[in-house]
C-alpha cells in the first residue's frame, strides 16, 4: 500500500481521519467521542472501509508516523531537528568536611531521564510554521481616540433604522495610519507587543550595527518568549529550616504519585486571543524535567559515608533545575540570542529575528526556585528587596518608596554567589555555616547560580523582570482565599446559625452566562475541592452573600467595604484591555484595597478569637500522623486541640497587589503572563498518561506530543495544498449539517401560512444583535392563549398594551420607557396575521465587549431572565448626582408575532389597504425599579439595590424591542431582607423564579437584589466607563470621586528607606497611611508620583547593572581567618505561624492547587471578532 504524500505518512484519509478522531478525544468512552467518531469518521468525505484491511493494527500507523521524525531532515515530511532529545545531566555535589581544587573537580551526580527539544529549534521551526503568518514581528504602540462629547448620544433602534446599542454599532473608529498622536489620544495596552519593555527591547536592537552581509531590505524583528513551567519539585515552605520535604508538581493522576515537571514556550508575538486557547495548540513543550532520584541518597553515602542533610537535598534540586535550563540555553541559542537568525518565515517574508525572554510565569514557589532565592526569607519578593517585616504595609507610601530598590542581577549578586561557592567546594564549609548564611541572607540569595545570569549577563539581561505577579495563584488563590477564610473563622467564632446562612446563601446565588458563574457547592463554609475559578465566582458574588451577616452594623460595614474593594481591584487588574485611565485608577484601588484590609485587620478580627477551621485542624492531624508514622515527632495532647488563628498580611502574595499596575503599563494585560495557561496546557498532558504503560511516563507523553505535532502538520497540509481541491474532504466542514429545533407545542397543519423567507430570521448571524429562532412550530391563537391566562395579574390590557407596543414601533417612534397613549382607532388597525403568537424559549444577545470582542448572553425566561437597556432618566437625582444609567427587567415570555396595518383607501370608501406583513421579534418583562434610598456606586461601595414594581402602580409589566437590550445582567437577591408575597399576587410571571429553593418559595418574590457589576469584566466596565468596545457610553458614565478633602493619616517615615533611593526626590512627603483616596485631586496627585517614581525605578536599576561590588568588599572578607570578625551577626529565619497566624501560602493539602480547573479562555467565552 504506497502512501500518498497529501497523507504521509499515513496511508490513506480514512486512516489519517481515524488517528486524528484519536487525538482529538482521548477519553475513548465519552458520549462526545462517540459522536465524534461517527460524524469526523465514519461519515467523513472519503472513508472507505476498505482503507483497513483484515488484521488492520493502529500500532503501525503510529509507529510510521514515529520513524517519520527519525528521517534525515532533506528526507522528512517533517521538521526533525525540533524532536525530543533524551539525555542526562550532571549536576557538581560539595561533601561537607571535603576541599577541592575547583568546583569542576567536585565529584558530580549524573541524573537520567531528561527529555527535551532544542530551543534554537523550536524557535526556527515556529517561525517555519503556517502560523508564523498571524505574529506581530514589529512591536507598535496603540491609541484610541475617545469619541467627542457632542456625539456620545445613545442609539436607539426603530422598524426602519438598523441596530440599536451601542453594542450593535461599529467599532471605535481606527486612527489614519499615521504616527501623530494628538491631544486626548489614550494608550492602549492589550498585547506584550504592545508592552514598554518590548518597545524598548527593539529601540535597542535597531540601535545595533547590522550584520555584515544583511541587505539593507532585511527585516530585523524580535521573537517574544513567555515561559511557563512547573520546571521543578516543589519546595515545601518549610525546606530551608526543616525536613526538606518536596511536593509533586503536576499529579498526572487522581492515585499513586506519578507527576510531571513541563516547561512550555509560546511565542508572544501571536496574538493572547488565540494564544492563550488551549485548543490552538500554541504551547510549546520544550523540556520534562526530572525529580532528584532516590538512588542520589544511597550514592552520597558511598562518598561521605553519612546521609544527605535537608539542606544538601535542597540545593541539590536548585542545581539540578538550573543544570536544565544551561542544557535549554545552548551556546547556539545564545549566539542567535546576541546576532539573531535569519529565516524565512511563514509568511514567506526572509527576516533576522533575535530571540528576548520577557516572561516566565510561574507560582511563588516555582518563582523562588527559578531565580534561586530562599522561600519567604528576609526579602520575598523576586523582584525587589522589601523586608519581610514590611510586607503588611502594602498600598502605602512608605511601601511605595521601599518598592523602587528592585532586584537586579548586578555584580554584588554574582559575586556573593561565587564567594559562597568557593567556600562550599574549594574550602569545605557546610552548607548550614553562618558564614555562608550571613553573606547571602541579606539579600535571601541561595548558593545556586541562576542559568540565565550564567548565560546572559554579559548583555545586561535582569532575569529578576520576568517573573511578574500571577493573578491566579496569587490573588485568587492567594490573598481572596486567605481573606475569605478568615471571614468564615470569623462566622465560626459568632456562633449562632452564621455558618448555615453563608452556606444558604451562596447556594441560592443564581448561576450567569455559560459559565461565568456556577452552581456553588453546598457546603462552601468548608472550603473543600475549591479550584482558582470557585473562589473567583465566591469573590464576584460575596458582596449580597455578606450583607448584614453579623450582629455587629460597624463589622458589616467594614466587611462589605472590603469586599467590594478587592472585587474593584480583581476586575480592573484582569481586564484584558487597559488604557492609561484604567490603569491609573488600578494604582488608586490598590490603595484604597490596602487602606480596607488593614481596616479589617485593625477594627473586626480583634472582635472575635479565630481558630482554625475544621478542615485545617483535620489537615494538621494527617500531617502530624505522617511525621508520627516516620518516626520525625512524637504526639502530644497539644496537638489535638484546635489552634488559634490570627489575621496575617504578612504575606508575599499580598504585597504583590501594588505590582500589578506597573507589570500592565511595563509588559502588557495580566491574562498575558497568568499562569491560568500553563494549568489549561496541563490537562492535555494529562489526558496523555492514561495512554503510557506507566515506565518512563515521561518519554511516552513527549512522543504523543510529537504525534499530535505531526497530525497538525498533515491536517494544515490536506486543507492549504493545491490537492486538497481533488481530495476527497472537498468543502465539508467538521461542524456540518443543520441545527436542529425543539418540538412543536401544536401540531404541524398543511394549510398553515408561511412567512416569506425575507422575514425569517437566521439562527445564528453574529451582525444581528438579538437572533430569535426562526421556527414558527410552536404557536397558539393568541387571543385564546391571553384567555387562558384570564385572571393573571401580568395579562391584565395584555393585547391593548400589546398593540400599543406594536404601532409605536410601526410607526418609528423612538423607545423612551413611557408607554404612549394612541388612539382606538390606531390601535384597531393592527391585524395578526392568522391571529398567532409564535413562542420561543431562549433568545441570544451578541454584543462587543469592553476590549472589541464578540459575546453572546442567551436568555431563558426559566433560567437566566434578567436584562438591562439603557435608562431614560432626564432629571438628576435629589442628592444632583448622575441617574443611574441603565433600567432592569425580568423576562417572563419571549414571542413574535407577524403583524400588518389596516390603512384606510381614500379612493375607495370603506375599504382599507393592508401593509406588508412584517415579523416582530417582541420580549414580554417584568419591570425593576431602582431603590432610590439605598447607596450605591464606587463612592458609597455598594452595588446598586433593586426591587420589583409594585403590582398595584400598573407599571410592573410592560413590553420591549429586544434590540433595545443591552445584554443579560446578574441580578442577585438580598438575602437580608427575605421573601415577600406583596408586591404581585399569583402569577405565571414568577415560572422559572427561585427554582433551587424550597416549593414554598417558588410563589414568593425577594423584596430586594443586588446588581452584580463584577459578574465579568465586560459588566464592569459598563458601570466605570471609559470602555474603547463601549463607544457610545464613553462620555456619559464616569468613574465617581468624592469632592470632600480627605485628612492625610501620616505614618512614620523610615529613613533607611529613604537613604537608598526611596523618595527619588528627597523631599519630605505625606504618607498615605490607611486614608483612602476619594478626591479626585488626591488620586492625579498619586498617579502623577507614581508615574514620576517608577521611571526614576527605572533609572536606578539601569544604574544598578553597571555597579561594582567594591561596597561589599568593605563589608564581607573573604579571608577564612577574617570571616567572624567582619561578618555581621547571623539572623535566624522565624519560625512559621510563631502566633498561630493565618499565612496565604498555607493551603494545607493544596486543594485545587494542581488541577486548577479553568475555562478555554477567560469566564466569558468571548471569541475574536
Amino acid at each position: 500500500m504506497s502512501a500518498s504524500p497529501l497523507y504521509a505518512p499515513l496511508h490513506n484519509i480514512s486512516e489519517f481521519r481515524l488517528v486524528q478522531w484519536q487525538y482529538s478525544f482521548p477519553n475513548t468512552s465519552s458520549n462526545a467521542s462517540v459522536n465524534a467518531l461517527v460524524r469526523d469518521v465514519i461519515h467523513a468525505p472519503g472513508f472507505s472501509s476498505t482503507h483497513f484491511r483484515e488484521g488492520y493494527r493502529i500500532e503501525n500507523a503510529l509507529d510510521r508516523l514515529d520513524k517519520a521524525m527519525d528521517k534525515k531532515a532533506e528526507e522528512s515530511l517533517f521538521s526533525p531537528r525540533d524532536g525530543w532529545v533524551k539525555t542526562s545531566i550532571k549536576i557538581p555535589v560539595p561533601l561537607e568536611g571535603q576541599k577541592f581544587a575547583s568546583e569542576a573537580d567536585a565529584p558530580h551526580y549524573e541524573v537520567p531521564n531528561l527529555y527535551l527539544r532544542p530551543l534554537l529549534d523550536v524557535l526556527a521551526a515556529m517561525l517555519d510554521s503556517p502560523e508564523a503568518a498571524n505574529y506581530h514581528f514589529v512591536p507598535f504602540k496603540l491609541y484610541f481616540r475617545p469619541p467627542p462629547a457632542d456625539t456620545a448620544s445613545i442609539p436607539f433602534t426603530s422598524i426602519s433604522g438598523g441596530p440599536l446599542s451601542d453594542d450593535t454599532s461599529s467599532h471605535p473608529k481606527v486612527l489614519p495610519h499615521t504616527n501623530t498622536v494628538q491631544p486626548g489620544d489614550l494608550r492602549i495596552r492589550s498585547e506584550v507587543y504592545n508592552g514598554d519593555r518590548i518597545l524598548r527591547e527593539y529601540d535597542e536592537l535597531l540601535k545595533m550595527p547590522r550584520q555584515p552581509g544583511d541587505s539593507p531590505d532585511l527585516e530585523y524583528a524580535i521573537l517574544i518568549i513567555a515561559l511557563w513551567s512547573d520546571d521543578a519539585p516543589k519546595q515545601h515552605p518549610t525546606a530551608d529550616r526543616g525536613p526538606g520535604r518536596v511536593t509533586d508538581s503536576t499529579h498526572l493522576t487522581s492515585f499513586g504519585t506519578a507527576s510531571l515537571w513541563p516547561i512550555y514556550l509560546y511565542l508572544a508575538n501571536l496574538s493572547k486571543y488565540i494564544r492563550n486557547r488551549p485548543t490552538a495548540c500554541s504551547a510549546q513543550h520544550l523540556a520534562y524535567v526530572p525529580s532528584l532520584p532516590d538512588s542520589f541518597q544511597d550514592w552520597y553515602m558511598e562518598q561521605t559515608g553519612t546521609a544527605p542533610s535537608a539542606e544538601m537535598l535542597t540545593h541539590c534540586r536548585r542545581e539540578l533545575m538550573q543544570a536544565v535550563w544551561l542544557l535549554l540555553l545552548s551556546p547556539e541559542f545564545i549566539h542567535a540570542y546576541k546576532f539573531g537568525i535569519v529565516r524565512r518565515c511563514g509568511d514567506g517574508v526572509t527576516r533576522r529575528s533575535f530571540p528576548r525572554f520577557n516572561i516566565h510565569s510561574a507560582d511563588y514557589v516555582e518563582k523562588i526556585l527559578a531565580t534561586c532565592l530562599k522561600y519567604f526569607a528576609k526579602c520575598p519578593c523576586p523582584r525587589c528587596l522589601v523586608e519581610k517585616d514590611n510586607l503588611e504595609e502594602m498600598g502605602t507610601l512608605n511601601d511605595f518608596h521601599r518598592r523602587n530598590k528592585v532586584r537586579v542581577d548586578n555584580t554584588d549578586v554574582q559575586w556573593r554567589i561565587r564567594v559562597a561557592r568557593k567556600w562550599v567546594f574549594q574550602d569545605g564549609t557546610s552548607l548550614k555555616s553562618v558564614h555562608v548564611k550571613r553573606l547571602l541572607d541579606a539579600k535571601s540569595l541561595t548558593l545556586t547560580r541562576n542559568a540565565f545570569s550564567t548565560r546572559l549577563a554579559d548583555t545586561g539581561f535582569n532575569f529578576y523582570a520576568m517573573y511578574l505577579p500571577d493573578l491566579l495563584h496569587e490573588f485568587e488563590l492567594g490573598v481572596w482565599k486567605s481573606v475569605l477564610t478568615h471571614l468564615v473563622r470569623i462566622l465560626h467564632a459568632a456562633g449562632g446559625d452564621r455558618v448555615q446562612l453563608f452556606n444558604h446563601r451562596y447556594r441560592r446565588v443564581p448561576t450567569f452566562g455559560r459559565n461565568t458563574i456556577r452552581r456553588f457547592c453546598n457546603n462552601m463554609a468548608d472550603l473543600k475541592k475549591m479550584a482558582a475559578r470557585d473562589f473567583e465566582d465566591a469573590l464576584q458574588s460575596s458582596n449580597p452573600v455578606f450583607y448584614a451577616i453579623l450582629d455587629d452594623d460597624e463589622d458589616n460595614d467594614i466587611i462589605l467595604d472590603m469586599l467590594f474593594d478587592l472585587s474593584t481591584w480583581h476586575a480592573l487588574a484582569k481586564l484584558r484591555l487597559h488604557t492609561d485611565n484604567t490603569i491609573d485608577l488600578l494604582d488608586v484601588i490598590t490603595v484604597n484595597t490596602g487602606a480596607s484590609i488593614r481596616r479589617f485587620a485593625r477594627v473586626t478580627c480583634p472582635k472575635y478569637a479565630t481558630f482554625e477551621l475544621p478542615r485545617e485542624s483535620a489537615a494538621r492531624g494527617r500531617r502530624k500522623q505522617a511525621q508520627q508514622d516516620k518516626g520525625k515527632v512524637t504526639t502530644s495532647g497539644k496537638s489535638l486541640t484546635r489552634k488559634r488563628k490570627n489575621f496575617s498580611m504578612t504575606t508575599y502574595k499580598y504585597h504583590t497587589m501594588w505590582d500589578y499596575a506597573a507589570s500592565i503599563r511595563e509588559v502588557a494585560t495580566t491574562d498575558n503572563f497568568t499562569s491560568q495557561t500553563g494549568e489549561c496546557e496541563h490537562r492535555k498532558v494529562k489526558s496523555y498518561y492514561p495512554r503510557t504503560n506507566k515506565n518512563d511516563h515521561a518519554g511516552q507523553i513527549a512522543m504523543h506530543v510529537q504525534r499530535e505535532g505531526q497530525l497538525r502538520e498533515i491536517d494544515h497540509r490536506v486543507k492549504h495544498s493545491s490537492q486538497a481541491a481533488r481530495s476527497p474532504l472537498g468543502g465539508a466542514g467538521r461542524n456540518a449539517g443543520a441545527p436542529l429545533h425543539s418540538s412543536s407545542r401544536s401540531p404541524r397543519s398543511p394549510t398553515r401560512p408561511k412567512t416569506p423567507p425575507e422575514l425569517m430570521q437566521s439562527e445564528n448571524n453574529p451582525h444581528e444583535h438579538t437572533v430569535i429562532a426562526s421556527s414558527e412550530r410552536d404557536y397558539e391563537d393568541i387571543t385564546a392563549w391571553v384567555q387562558s391566562h384570564h385572571g393573571d395579574p401580568a395579562f391584565e390590557g395584555f393585547l391593548p398594551r400589546l398593540r400599543a407596543h406594536i404601532f409605536g414601533r410601526l410607526q418609528g417612534h423612538a423607545y423612551e420607557g413611557d408607554e404612549v397613549d394612541f388612539l382606538p382607532a390606531e390601535l384597531n388597525s393592527i391585524r395578526f396575521i392568522s391571529n398567532r403568537i409564535y413562542h420561543h424559549r431562549t433568545m441570544r444577545v451578541n454584543y462587543t465587549t469592553y476590549d472589541m470582542q464578540r459575546a453572546q448572553d442567551v436568555i431563558n425566561p426559566q433560567s437566566h431572565a434578567d436584562v438591562m437597556l439603557f435608562s431614560h432618566e432626564d432629571d438628576e437625582t435629589a442628592d444632583s448626582t448622575a441617574p443611574h444609567p441603565y433600567w432592569y427587567a425580568r423576562v417572563v415570555h419571549i414571542f413574535h408575532i407577524t403583524v400588518c396595518q389596516a390603512r384606510l383607501d381614500v379612493e375607495r370608501p370603506g375599504a382599507f389597504n393592508y401593509t406588508r406583513p412584517q415579523r416582530l421579534n417582541v420580549v414580554f418583562i417584568r419591570w425593576f425599579g431602582l431603590d432610590p434610598d439605598a447607596p450605591l456606586g464606587f463612592q458609597a461601595k455598594r452595588l446598586p439595590q433593586l426591587g420589583f414594581v409594585p403590582h398595584d402602580t400598573g407599571e410592573a409589566f410592560g413590553f420591549l424591542d429586544p434590540d433595545v437590550i443591552i445584554r443579560g445582567a446578574h441580578l442577585v437577591p438580598l438575602f437580608h431582607f427575605g421573601h415577600t408575597d406583596c408586591l404581585l399576587p399569583p402569577s405565571v410571571a414568577r415560572a422559572g423564579q427561585n427554582v433551587h429553593e424550597d416549593g414554598r418559595n417558588h410563589a414568593l418574590d425577594y423584596q430586594n437584589y443586588y446588581v452584580n457589576i463584577f459578574v465579568d469584566r465586560d459588566m464592569f466596565m459598563r458601570y466605570l466607563g471609559g470602555a474603547v468596545g463601549h463607544s457610545t457610553t464613553w462620555n456619559i458614565i464616569h468613574t465617581a470621586f468624592d469632592d470632600e478633602e480627605t485628612d492625610w493619616e501620616d505614618e512614620d517615615e523610615d529613613e533607611n528607606d529613604l537613604e537608598h533611593g526611596g523618595n527619588a526626590s528627597g523631599r519630605d512627603e505625606p504618607m498615605l497611611g490607611d486614608t483612602q483616596i476619594s478626591s479626585e485631586e488626591d488620586a492625579r496627585c498619586l498617579v502623577a508620583r507614581l508615574g514620576e517614581a517608577e521611571k526614576a525605578a527605572h533609572e536606578m536599576a539601569e544604574c544598578a547593572r553597571e555597579g561594582s561590588a567594591g561596597n561589599v568588599h568593605d563589608n564581607v572578607s573573604s579571608d577564612d581567618s577574617d570571616r567572624e570578625g567582619e561578618l555581621d551577626e547571623e539572623h535566624g529565619d522565624e519560625d512559621d505561624d510563631a502566633a498561630g497566624q493565618c499565612s496565604l501560602l498555607d493551603d494545607d493539602d493544596n486543594e485545587g492547587y494542581d488541577d486548577v480547573a479553568v475555562d478555554e479562555y477567560g469566564d466569558e467565552g468571548y471569541a475574536p471578532l
